[in-house]
């Protein structure tokens, strides 16, 4: 399934934002251009962490290196509830086989 992409100009007219500020967080990494395509073409998670930037920088005053920071450890924590998410099933699919035997692959 092909991701969503946006423009820059459609960014900033989606979420009411200045061009300037986008650029503001690609340079401080918090977001990148679709690498090998037009420049100014975000994905559909580049979206997303505008938003989230947006909300955090205009809405609760934090500056774009804390921005950067939170945004990264937001997308680490996920990332870690999703490992604790397989980690739980396998264990729960180890402690099944274990309590029946006969019924392994």
């Amino acid at each position: 399934m092909e991701q969503q992409r946006y423009s820059r100009i459609e960014i900033a007219r989606l979420l009411g934002l200045e061009e300037s500020f986008i650029l503001a967080l690609e340079e401080e990494q918090i977001v990148t251009c679709e690498p090998g395509g037009e420049e100014g073409i975000y994905s559909s998670q580049a979206f997303e962490r505008i938003r989230l930037a947006d909300t955090l920088v205009h809405e609760l005053e934090v500056n774009l290196a804390g921005t950067a920071i939170i945004v990264r450890m937001r997308e680490q924590l996920a990332s870690m509830q999703q490992q604790l998410a397989q980690m739980t099933e396998m264990m729960r699919e180890m402690a099944r086989r274990l309590e029946d035997p006969d019924d392994s692959e």
